[in-house]
């Protein structure tokens, strides 16, 4: 991805072992600068090489292309000298705060060393295009130049043992935003191949998308993704009131409840039958994400919840069986976090939201993370009554003014245009969407007209639909056919 001569000077920020620099050797390059921080490293003969941090780094001249591959290393996870070198930093405040991953700076001041017209190719995750803490960072790099090209791997393996959705990117300094050239993966799941060209067909799959622009979180959609989805969020939005366009101004959205070690709290059928009726009423239904289908779920699984406020002595005394399978998990119970506070070893360690997941109403469960390279679409369902959420599971559950039926949700939440908006404008981190509260209140709901006789008429025949599913436990291909039938009715695109 590199295009400037073997004569070009050339700066590799993070060294390392000197693959990058050898590599260039051997292309005939000859201007070579590397920059390392561990001095125990040896790199190829004759290349300068200046031991240090690059976060600190002075060269006093400007190179015509950085290449490499930074360190992605999170803020909590650095040292403190490290911590510290980055504060003292001109970056911090502006672009880097305490949410910020380390490779941050480190394409920030690669782009300040760039000459004008230079280039920087960069092999990175690709979280930082999305983020909301990475925005500034963003802006930073479009308001010194442009992105030409990037390659996406997806959720193929590119490195051993990560598990990150990994890019490499080009971009120039001084050079407009256009629309980028996109080079998706689409070889062998390991991609750790002898030669990857990027012209093979066979191993790579170009589109463009739109130009990326300030103040906006960067996607690889294609152009007409885009445009599809943006008919579909103006689709969404209510005929009579625009105002109710998205989840979050129709719904309460609860993340799950914290156990802090769910083998120890969770019954089989069998130890939950041999429970006196006592202690039977202090076990609770939970619905998890293995548990869940589009639209359905195939049920629930029987969790200890004993009530608060009670001694050991009061606990042993009234709940004998549940303590005793409790202290078969003690040594590990003891362990957990508490969120502030110690939890005594049969109480949960967070159990967050519990008076929205103990009201009693209706509720759709998503899981708060869904592998989308592995599915058509996630998995919004219909919770049994009762059901509470744990924390791999996110609720939806409607405000008191909201009319729709849960079923008419689910349903809406299962087209494959929601599949769509999520993998382009939701928060995707590799092939991974994340169902968390800010992400879930953004989406697009088309609400009913409940004054027009046709559109709750459309309502109901969706809901009665989405039942079946539920009572089926699936929603069967002709079942999904037919709830966007009738959506199409309602003048889904």
């Amino acid at each position: 991805m590199l295009q400037v001569s073997p004569s070009a000077a050339v700066l590799e920020p993070s060294a390392g072992k000197g693959v990058f620099l050898e590599g260039l050797v051997k292309k005939g390059f000859t201007n070579l600068q590397g920059v390392e921080i561990d001095p125990s490293l040896q790199m190829p003969a004759g290349v300068p090489v200046d031991y240090g941090s690059f976060v600190s780094w002075s060269p006093g001249r400007q190179f015509d292309a950085v290449l490499g591959n930074p360190p992605y290393i999170r803020w909590r996870d650095l040292g403190r000298s490290q911590k510290a070198e980055l504060q003292a930093s001109p970056y911090w405040g502006s672009l880097l705060n305490s949410l910020s991953d380390y490779l941050a700076v480190f394409i920030a001041k690669a782009i300040d060393h760039l000459s004008p017209g230079g280039e920087l190719v960069y092999i990175t995750p690709d979280f930082w295009m999305r983020t909301q803490h990475s925005g500034p960072l963003r802006d930073y790099i479009l308001s010194k130049g442009a992105i030409t090209d990037v390659v996406s791997f997806g959720e193929s393996s590119v490195f051993n043992d990560v598990s990150s959705s990994i890019i490499i990117f080009r971009f120039i300094k001084g050079q407009s935003q256009k629309a980028a050239t996109v080079h998706r993966y689409v070889g062998p799941r390991n991609a750790r191949l002898p030669v990857l060209d990027l012209q093979d067909s066979q191993l790579f799959k170009k589109t463009r998308t739109t130009r990326f622009r300030q103040g906006e979180a960067w996607t690889l959609a294609t152009s007409a993704q885009q445009r599809a989805v943006k008919k579909f969020v103006h689709w969404a939005a209510h005929p009579k009131n625009k105002r109710l366009r998205n989840v979050g101004e129709g719904f309460d959205i609860a993340n799950g409840m914290v156990s802090g070690l769910d083998a120890a709290f969770r019954l089989s059928d069998k130890e939950y039958k041999k429970l006196s009726e006592r202690e039977k009423l202090a076990t609770i239904r939970v619905t998890k994400a293995s548990q869940l289908l589009p639209i359905a779920s195939s049920g629930t699984t029987r969790y200890i919840y004993l009530p608060d406020g009670m001694t050991e002595k009061d606990v042993r005394r009234n709940y004998p069986q549940i303590m005793g399978h409790l202290d078969g998990y003690r040594t590990d119970l003891d362990k957990r976090y508490g969120m502030g506070r110690v939890p005594s070893f049969w109480e949960w360690s967070f159990p967050r939201s519990a008076s929205s997941h103990f009201n009693n109403r209706r509720k759709v469960f998503v899981p708060c993370k869904e592998r989308m390279t592995c599915r058509d679409r996630p998995r919004f369902a219909v919770a049994p009554r009762g059901a509470v959420a744990t924390q791999d599971v996110t609720a939806l559950c409607p405000k008191p003014a909201t009319k729709e039926s849960i079923y008419y949700v689910a349903a809406f939440l299962s087209l494959d245009e929601i599949a769509t908006y999520v993998q382009v404008a939701g928060l995707m981190k590799g092939g991974v969407a994340e169902f968390s509260e800010r992400p879930l209140s953004r989406m697009p709901f088309r609400y009913i007209d409940w004054d027009n006789p046709e559109e709750v008429r459309i309502h109901d025949e969706i809901t009665a639909i989405a039942k079946i599913a539920t009572s089926k436990r699936v929603a069967t291909k002709s079942l999904l056919v037919a709830i966007r039938g009738l959506f199409s009715q309602l003048g889904l695109p």
